[in-house]
């Protein structure tokens, strides 16, 4: 025989209570996760109209679009016009997408000159271009198949300038060893220094000033001439310094100030022997 079932309202109560304090943190925990969902919603699309108002404003509207071209050379504004012509090209194209390195390739093919080349973006329209040049350092005047040319050597041993001389530049005066004139034409850095320092050095230690020099290559010597009008020959293969002292040295037998001569030789023995013709 079954028990007869028994009610309890006190226990009916409590159950009841459980029962909705668990759906009311289930409904919490939906309410939560929706909210979250929408959080995460306004962020991407935030995020998403801030890259695109990003994108038209750096490079589709017109704030960026390159309106000016700018030159310096040697620290000072330059408007070369042959420089000018050939970046015209970058004019009204957003300044974020050129790139830096075609304008400097561009650059270098016009002005072989440059020892430094830097391009700046002026922020928001303006590209500059600063250019610092080898320093021109020797007149020559080269003779091309019995044609005399007038040029301008920089340090690194370029034609920086044709059909010209600089006032206050020394002067050199060589053949080529080239055999058709419109081959480039150029010296070797040690040539240069070679060449300077050697003139240099007698100027300063024996007081008297070089007129000119006469190069000649194919032979790797030099000789100076003097304002007292004789001649110093130098081997270029072997030191400057070496060769003059030994004329310092030979002072003391021969007085190169006063002597008529006509040339002073200090190619023979490394040096260590001088000879000289008078005149």
């Amino acid at each position: 025989m079954r028990k007869p079932l028994h009610y309890h309202p006190e226990k009916q109560k409590k159950l009841n209570s459980e029962w909705r304090s668990r759906n009311k943190f289930i409904h919490h925990r939906e309410d939560h996760k929706q909210t979250g969902t929408i959080k995460k919603l306004l962020k991407i699309i935030l995020l998403i109209s801030a890259i695109c108002l990003g994108i038209y404003y750096f490079f589709i509207s017109d704030i960026f679009i390159i309106e000016n071209i700018k030159t310096e050379i040697n620290g000072q504004a330059s408007n070369n016009p042959e420089i000018l012509r050939i970046l015209n090209k970058y004019k009204y194209k957003n300044i974020f997408l050129v790139k830096s390195e075609d304008i400097k390739q561009e650059v270098k093919n016009i002005n072989k000159n440059s020892a430094f080349l830097d391009i700046q973006k002026e922020l928001p329209n303006t590209i500059k271009i600063v250019i610092q040049e080898y320093k021109d350092m020797l007149n020559v005047s080269l003779n091309i198949d019995n044609i005399e040319k007038k040029i301008v050597l920089n340090q690194n041993g370029a034609i920086s300038q044709e059909n010209f001389h600089e006032e206050d530049l020394p002067l050199l005066f060589m053949k080529s060893t080239k055999h058709t004139s419109d081959e480039e034409f150029y010296l070797s850095k040690e040539e240069i220094d070679y060449i300077l320092g050697a003139k240099k050095y007698f100027e300063e230690k024996f007081n008297i000033l070089i007129d000119y020099i006469n190069y000649y290559q194919l032979e790797h010597e030099i000789h100076l001439i003097t304002e007292k009008e004789f001649e110093v020959w130098l081997d270029m293969e072997q030191p400057y310094l070496t060769q003059l002292y030994a004329l310092k040295v030979a002072l003391s037998e021969l007085d190169i100030f006063s002597t008529p001569l006509l040339y002073i030789d200090l190619r023979i023995v490394n040096g260590e022997k001088v000879i000289f013709k008078k005149k």
